[in-house]
Formats: C-alpha cells, structure tokens, sequence
C-alpha cells in the first residue's frame, strides 16, 4: 500500500515498482544505467539526475549565479535566500536559532525543523492492529512507526535501493551510509578539515558539505566539537545523557560500580547504534532496574534473578567493562541451576545430589580449568549427569525395589553394589540388625 506514481489499465503502480518499470526506463547516455531521465539533450538522449548538470540562474535577491532553489513572484532564489525568507526563531525544544516548522503557543513551544514531529495519538494501528502511538497519513488510517511506508530511492554512496534517511549533495543517503558518513569523518582534500564527506568534486572525489555548497549543520550545544544530531546536541552527548538517565540510582546520581560502564558506552564509534540499543532492547530495561535498586551488581546478585537472554546479556557487558570480575561461567552457574531444579523435588534427593555435584563433578571440573584446559563442554556434560541421575532416583522412589530406605539413601553413582541382605545391613533401619 502507498501512493501511485502512475495508473495502468490494470490498475495504480508504487513509486518502487515506477523507478523499475520497463515502459518508464530508459538507458542514460552518459553512465549507461537503466533508470528514470530527468532530462533530455538537445539530441533527445535520455540524462539521469546524477548525470545531469543543474542549470544555474542569477537569484533575484543577492545576484549570485547558482542553483535554484525556488521560483518566486520577484524571480528565482538560490538555496541560502531561500532558507533565510523562511522565518527564523529560537526553538524551544534544542534552542539554536533555525526556521521553525511550528511557531509558539500557548500550549507549546515553537519547534525547528530537526526537533519536529508529527503529533501521534495511541490508537490501533491499521496495518498491525496493534495499541501504539500513531500518526494519520493523507486519506489513511492511523499507522504506528514501524508499519509507515518508507519510500526507497538508490543511495548516493553506496548505490543500493534503501529508505532515506537524509538528503546530501552527493544524492540521497540511506541509513547504514548516514551513520558511515556523519560519524566517520575524514580529512576534505579541499579544504583540509576532518569533517563527514557528504558530496563530490567533478572527479568523483568525496568532500565535505561546505565545500560542496551544502551548509553544515549547528554544533553540539554541549561539547562544540561535533555536529547536532538531535535537541541541540550530537549523537555521542546525547547518549550520555540518556546512559545517566538510565543508570540513574534511587537518589540520583549513578553508581561509582557503573562508571566504567558509561565510559566504554560512550566511546564507542557509532553512537547511533547504542541510541537505538537504549531505546529499543529489554536489556537496556533490565539493567536500568538493577541500577534502580541502588545495590551493588555482583554475581550472586544476578544469580538471584530469573535466568534469560537479559541477563546472560547483561553480565556478559559488565564482565567486559570490568565492572564484574571474570568466572568460568559455564561452571559458575551451575549452582543456582541445581538449585531451581531441586527447588520442587523431594529433600532426599537434594541431600544426596548436591554434595555430589560440588565435591566430585564440579571439583573436577575446575581442577581442569585451573590447568588451562576448556572447560565449555564440561558444564554440558555435568548438566546432563545431573538429570540423568535424578531420573534414576525418581524410578527408585516409583518402582517396587527391594531396597531397604538405608541403602537406597547412601546409593553412590558409579559404585552402586547388589541390593544388600539384611543382615549386613549397618544401620538401625525397621527391621534391619546392625552388623558388620
């Protein structure tokens, strides 16, 4: 579903479907590729847009020679007069001066264009049928976020079909290349200075936005070093805003345990990617309630809690960040594994199997990680003893067995003897005679 770029007498066509349509494309007489004209010679030969050489007109206000941006009653307009007729304000959301894209009420503050969004309301969503914020879209039903359309065009980088996700000199750019080109700068052959690349010289050479005529965004409002990503501040102190918010403790400031955490988050080279990873992930939840709590993380701590990928995950990233000390985690978790599964079986059976497991198998097996051997499949192979010999004891404590309740109680695994006689029996069991 979507808007038709054109009607067949078998019905509407996508603009996805029109940018391939055999009866539309045609080849460029410059690359050679197969895709929409948007020009044509004065031979009649089909130019694509990157091909195409945008004419360049006197704006009717500074008089300068460039492109045109818009047409206007006076006359054309280059880009920079066009964007400085648009009104221009203090944005009550990141702060900077910008045009606004809604002006101040007295309900809500005026908003530029980069702070902007469409108002939503939680409805039912009419792709997913399910209750999310939503936005109404043109003659539609209300969508939420993840069902909205999202029109592909080719990326100027790297050339595949993708959803935009923003607009440069080199052509439009796709999300993966964004995050490539704005948090990857590189030094500008042109001018020297190591900002993203977003444009092109005639040779095909990447150069930066200014000199390609495109002007750079704001600066952070917290560090100035970087460009504004979002509420007036880049990508890398928006996310250390919201890591504090996060790991915030029960009286505000966040644990000194947690400072080495932040530090590595925060370093990291694509901080878009760990913006999306707060905002997304049930693990970012599960370890903003830990932090919540106000105790300190341990092993033991999560060893308490409900064994899942959210905390597998989470202990993985604080023993990384050497929050947590390193263990053999295979062997470790072990005990509390033993624990939940002996939670609900008779105390007998935890009596005998749980000194086993500590004294012998486990024992074992650190005795083998201690000598730098893998102790990866001895976990698996201790997991799998453990229910082998619990299935065991439930048939004993089910079948009919001619053991007296003493020999069964001090049955070993691997030593089990001929059911012993009575006679030799060396406890005080009902009916039973101590003897040697």
């Amino acid at each position: 579903m979507g808007v038709a770029a054109a009607r067949r007498p078998e019905g509407g066509i996508c603009f996805r479907c029109y940018r391939v349509d055999p009866q539309v494309t045609q080849p460029w007489a410059k690359c050679g590729k197969s895709r929409i004209p948007a020009v044509r010679r004065d031979d009649g030969q089909p130019v694509c847009e990157r091909c195409w050489d945008r004419p360049q007109r006197e704006c009717s206000r500074c008089h300068t020679v460039d492109l045109v941006k818009a047409l206007t009653a006076d006359g054309p307009l280059c880009p920079r007069c066009y964007n400085d007729q648009r009104q221009h304000g203090e944005c009550g959301c990141g702060g900077e001066i910008a045009p606004l894209a809604r002006r101040a009420t007295e309900t809500q503050p005026a908003c530029c264009y980069r702070c902007y969004r469409r108002p939503t309301q939680h409805t039912t969503c009419g792709f997913c049928r399910q209750q999310r914020d939503c936005q109404r879209l043109a003659g539609e039903s209300w969508v939420c976020r993840r069902c909205m359309p999202k029109p592909q065009r080719p990326c100027g980088h790297c050339e595949k079909s993708r959803p935009t996700a923003a607009t440069w000199p080199l052509g439009p750019v796709c999300q993966p290349c964004y995050g490539t080109l704005r948090y990857g700068g590189r030094r500008c052959h042109t001018c020297g200075q190591v900002r993203p690349l977003t444009g092109r010289d005639d040779a095909g050479t990447g150069i930066c936005g200014p000199c390609a005529g495109h002007a750079s965004p704001p600066p952070c409002r917290t560090c100035a070093t970087a460009d504004a990503y979002a509420h007036g501040q880049c990508a890398r102190c928006l996310l250390h805003e919201r890591l504090l918010a996060l790991l915030a403790g029960p009286t505000g400031p966040v644990l000194a345990q947690l400072t080495p955490l932040i530090d590595e988050m925060i370093s990291t080279p694509n901080p878009l990617r760990l913006l999306n990873w707060r905002q997304k992930t049930s693990c970012s939840q599960f370890l903003g309630h830990l932090a919540a709590s106000g105790e300190p993380i341990s092993h033991a701590t999560l060893d308490a809690l409900p064994a899942g990928h959210d905390e597998s995950y989470v202990r993985a990233l604080l023993v990384r960040t050497n929050v947590l000390p390193p263990r053999q985690e295979s062997l470790d978790r072990l005990t509390p594994w033993l624990d939940r599964l002996l939670a609900e079986r008779p105390i007998r059976h935890a009596q005998l199997l749980k000194p086993y497991v500590q004294w012998e198998l486990l024992r074992r097996a650190r005795r083998q990680g201690a000598r730098g051997r893998s102790v990866a499949g001895s976990g698996l192979k201790i997991r799998a003893e453990v229910l082998l010999i619990l299935e065991f004891l439930t048939w004993l404590d089910t079948a009919n067995s001619p053991w007296p309740p003493c020999a069964r109680a001090t049955w070993r695994t691997g030593s089990m003897p001929d059911p012993p006689d009575a006679t030799i029996c060396a406890c005080s069991c009902p009916g039973h005679t101590g003897g040697a």
